[in-house]
């Protein structure tokens, strides 16, 4: 699996995520685009029904 930062990934996908839409890794590693020791993605945020229904609070206590 490809190894990417946070902001190579956004640019090869045109989006413009931040760090809680994805898991990184501790430690630094060899980004696979730019080539600099960063921390990398290693997976997606799964957004669970608990998480769901915690969002959904706080939009109608706005």
């Amino acid at each position: 699996m490809a190894e990417f930062c946070l902001k190579c990934w956004n640019e090869l996908n045109g989006t413009n995520d931040g760090e809680d839409k994805y898991i990184l890794s501790e430690e630094f590693d060899l980004c696979e685009n730019c080539g600099e020791y960063t921390r990398v993605i290693i997976s997606e945020r799964r957004i669970t029904r608990c998480d769901k229904l915690i969002q959904k609070f706080f939009r109608l206590n706005k």
